[in-house]
This record gives structure tokens, sequence and C-alpha cells, in this order.
């Protein structure tokens, strides 16, 4: 019978080593992370609104009784203050309200129904969102315009800050009419550019910095959709609801051939032609947030506190078109904006994007910028469509593709000039005060009948030009062609919060530090020894209390453009 060879005894310095190697891969391990933390990626809580609603600070959320939309509101009082009133305040659905023209100018007051409005109490606030930055690295990873960046703040360097990048390096930028204008420079503008016609905006160079892709959508802001329509636009006997679409008949159309305008899907039930204009009156078209809601305490109640706000012309018409019982003869998307009207049309299986001056009502002005074949609007199908003008550009797209994209080309005394009506030399010293922008326009055209589902209406982000009242005309820095100009040497850059009516930006930035004055860097400069990195990614979203249990909004982890 064989025999069981016996087992040697292990070394006497074994269990030794075996502690020894495990606290070197735990030194490693944190010698790694710390490495990872310092150069590649690090975690930050986003604490302020002033890049809401891309990302959230401190906030309150709210969910409208009659249309389920879910909105975030900056936090307007102190509720261990113990008073009533700075703890209990009435707001209102920004995808219901009647009049948010009246609320922008006196907020929510007892004249409102109630069906309109929502009694609101100051909850625990929630924590603003968590990201991830991935590092910039010289040569291998550097800041790109759009950017969502994290940097030290100028006048505090112990801060951090999270902004929009908009200036690079060697270039001059303006702000104008919410866009941003850049030009390249190697110095800063002589005393006899600044004192010429249109000062340094009548220089050459200057080009439009137009968003990607990405970015824009992840910007566009909602200004209604039918989908979030209330379930009952009728309370005792009384219409609350007003929708912001308006039957218009053309070509011997009939307004009666339309059915729930005021629902969810509308439709068009006769064979001719119609349109469907924007009440620009009851539903402005204004770079208004529903998070700067806020409201300050005069004595017993709370007063509105609203910022001013602009007309803004860059925004996106978006539907799915279903025609009924045949193939759409035309459909078509009008925004009418800045002394011009563009247009996307469908019709005859081509599409086509057109441009003309609204001096020149000939249908013989149009300009064809660009067109595809794509085929008819099938029956019984639904087709999403989407027509951008942003950044003085036009985008067509139609289920889901892009079929036609064109740009066009304006200065920054052009777009000034067609913005607010006004010659820019009658401004100097100052600029053009909020109410001088006028709004969008938009409307939508077809012939024959169709039900269009989640009618909606979005509008661009946009960089105010001025700070204060309705009627200051104090430029901000970037927004006038000769006073606090944004000359941009090597190394510097400038940022804007995408809440741009509550940011404290390159814009508004103060003198810098003491330090970072001495790396050359002038008021509301971001030197790029300041600059941490790009945000890319919301990993923790706020906490949601739904009863007595709290829950991360997982649904709303997502990439950061």
């Amino acid at each position: 019978m064989a025999e069981t060879p016996a087992k040697k005894a292990p070394p006497k310095d074994a269990h030794k080593f075996s502690i020894r190697e495990t606290f070197s891969s735990v030194i490693i391990a944190f010698a790694m992370a710390f490495i990872f933390r310092a150069f590649i990626i690090e975690a930050f809580v986003i604490p302020t609104g002033s890049m809401a609603p891309t990302l959230l600070g401190q906030h309150m959320e709210f969910v409208g009784e009659q249309t389920g939309h879910r909105w975030q509101v900056g936090p307007w009082g102190d509720p261990s203050s113990g008073s009533p009133a700075a703890s209990r305040v009435t707001i209102t659905d920004p995808m219901t309200t009647s009049a948010p023209a009246a609320l922008l100018e006196l907020g929510a007051t007892e004249s409102r129904l109630p069906a309109d409005r929502i009694n609101a109490q100051i909850d625990r606030l929630r924590a603003g969102d968590r990201i991830l930055v991935l590092k910039y690295l010289p040569i291998l990873f550097e800041p790109e315009r759009f950017d969502v960046v994290v940097f030290k703040n100028p006048t505090d360097p112990t801060q951090n800050y999270i902004k929009r990048l908009t200036g690079l390096p060697g270039e001059q930028l303006a702000i104008v009419d919410g866009d941003i204008f850049t030009r390249p420079t190697s110095s800063r503008p002589s005393g006899a550019d600044l004192d010429g016609r249109g000062g340094t905006w009548a220089m050459d160079g200057w080009t439009i910095a137009r968003k990607p892709e990405e970015a824009q959508r992840a910007v566009w802001m909602p200004i209604h959709e039918t989908t979030r329509a209330p379930l009952d636009p009728v309370r005792n006997g009384f219409v609350w609801y007003r929708p912001p679409w308006r039957a218009v008949g053309i070509d011997g159309g009939s307004l009666s051939s339309w059915q729930g305008l005021d629902g969810r899907t509308p439709e068009h039930t006769g064979p001719g032609a119609t349109r469907l204009s924007w009440d620009g009156e009851a539903w402005p078209i204004v770079d208004h947030y529903p998070y700067n809601e806020r409201y300050r305490s005069s004595g017993q109640r709370l007063d509105p506190l609203m910022p001013p706000t602009f007309g803004v012309g860059d925004i996106r018409v978006r539907t799915g078109v279903e025609p009924v019982a045949q193939d759409l003869a035309r459909f078509a998307m009008h925004v009418n904006t800045r002394g011009h009207e563009f247009r996307a049309v469908i019709e005859n299986g081509s599409a086509r994007i057109q441009m003309r001056p609204l001096d020149g009502l000939d249908s013989d002005a149009w300009t064809t910028m660009d067109e595809a074949n794509i085929g008819a609007l099938p029956a019984g199908q639904v087709t999403e469509v989407e027509f951008w003008h942003a950044d003085q550009a036009l985008w067509l797209y139609v289920g889901g593709s892009r079929v036609a994209y064109a740009e066009y080309d304006w200065g920054p005394i052009e777009r000034y000039e067609l913005a607010t009506g006004l010659p820019l030399d009658a401004q100097a010293p100052v600029i053009a005060p909020a109410t001088a922008y006028s709004p969008a326009s938009p409307a939508i055209e077809l012939t024959g009948p169709a039900r269009l589902h989640r009618l909606g209406l979005d509008r661009d982000l946009y960089y105010q030009t001025t700070r204060g009242g309705r009627d200051s005309q104090l430029p901000v820095r970037g927004s006038h062609p000769a006073l606090e100009l944004a000359v941009l040497n090597e190394g510097h850059f400038f940022v804007c919060g995408d809440n741009s009516a509550s940011s404290q930006d390159s814009r508004l930035l103060n003198d810098p530090s003491p330090w970072v004055a001495e790396l050359d860097a002038p008021a509301g400069i971001v030197p790029g020894e300041l600059m941490i990195g790009r945000a890319f990614f919301v990993y923790f979203p706020a906490v949601e209390r739904r009863g007595p249990v709290p829950i991360p909004g997982f649904g709303r982890l997502r990439f950061i453009w």
C-alpha cells in the first residue's frame, strides 16, 4: 500500500511575507487612487443653480397636479426661520400658465385660479448633482469651447466654480443677442478701433460660435409641449388653460377643422391648408427659467423677485406628424425673427430649408439654403420632425436623421441691429435694454388631415447682455463694442453660466485675488492655471423623497454636454 507523502511545513517567514505583500498592495492601491484623483478624474458636488437646469445645485422639485410635469426651483427662503410666510408660497406650473407674462411681472397672485397654481411649502432641500470631472492635461487633453468646466474662482481660488467655456486664448469675444461671437487677435484693440463707428465690432474676422449638436440638444429649454397639457382645462365651467397654438385659416381652410388644441394630440380634420401660429402675447418666448422663481419676505408675505427677461430668437419646433387617410401633401415649420423668416418645407417627397427678409414678402424672395429627397410623410405612421434655428444655423431632422442643414453669417453689428431694431451708434456708451429684444414667432402649416403628437417648442441658451432691471442699459463684460472688452491673451479663458440670469461668471466677476493678479489675468478672465477639468457625467443625482425612504434619482444619471 502506497504511503501518503507528508505535507511540508510552511516556511517560518511565510506569514510575515503574506502580511507584507498585502500591506504593499494596499499602499499601492491608495497611491494609485490619489494619482487617479489628482491627474485623471475627480468628483465634485454642484452647490448652486448657476448651471441650472443643465446641472442642479441645491433645489426643490415640484410636480404639476394637472400635467405631471416635473420642474426644479432654487431655494427661496430659510424654513428654519419659523415664519409661516417665509416657508409657504404659491407657484405656477410652467406648462399650464395662462399668462406667463403676468407671472414674470407680478408673480403668482391670489387672482390666479386654483387650477393654475400649486401651493408650495419649502421642503427639505435637495442636494446638488454629483459629477465626475476629467482633468485637463497639457497637450493630451485641453479645454474646448462649450465644454462644461470646473475651475478655481479667480476672485477666491479656495472656491471651485462650474460654468460653460465660451472664450478661448488669443481671441476677442462679443456677446450679442444671447450668442457668442469671436475674432482672432494678438493684442488689445487700439484707441482708433474703439472710437470708430461700431467700435471693435466693426473690425474684420468676427464669426459666430456655434454649439456642437450634443451641446445644443442639452441646452434646449422647453417652453411648452402638448404631452403636458392639463387633463382638465375647464374647472367649474370656466376655461382656465389657454393653449399657446392658435388656428389660422389660409387658402380657404376652416378654423373649425382643428380639434383638441387644448389637449395632448391636436388634429386637423379638413382636406385644405391650415396654419397654427404661436400666441406670443400670452406665451412670450423669453429666457425665463422656472428655477429662478424667487421670493423675498415683505412683512407677512413673500413678494416675487424675478430677474429681467430677454426675447429669444433661437428656438426649436418639434412634433410627431401622423397623416390621416392619405400621405400629407405639404408640411412646413416657420420661424420669424430678426427681420427675417426661416422655414423648413416637406413637399412632393423633398425637404428644403429657406429664408427671406420680412421686408420683401414676395414668394420669389425665398432663398433655398439646402434640400434633400426624403419621400412623403406616410399615412398612418408617426414621423418625428424637428426644425432648429440656433446660432445663425438651420437644422431639419426627419425621422430622427438630419436631412438638411445651412448656415448664414451676420457680424455682431448686423445681428445687434436686426435683433433690437436700433442703430448701434445711438446706443453708445450704453447697450439696448432687455425690452428691446423681440422674441421669435413660430408657426406650422400643413395641407390635409393629420394628427400632431408631442408638439413642442424649446428655446436656446441665452447669455444676457445687461444686468439689473428690465430697463437697465449697463453692459456686462463682452457685450459692448468699446467698453468692458473681453480680449483673451494666451492661457486666458472666458466662462458663462447656463442659468445666465443668475450666474456670477466672466461677465460680472470682480478683480482677481492678489495671487491670481500675478498671472496677468484681468477681471473676468480665468487663467489656464486655474482650470481643473471638464465635467462629463452626473454619477449621483439629487435624492428623491417618495414616502419615508429616500431614493437617489438614478433615472437622471447622464453625460454632460
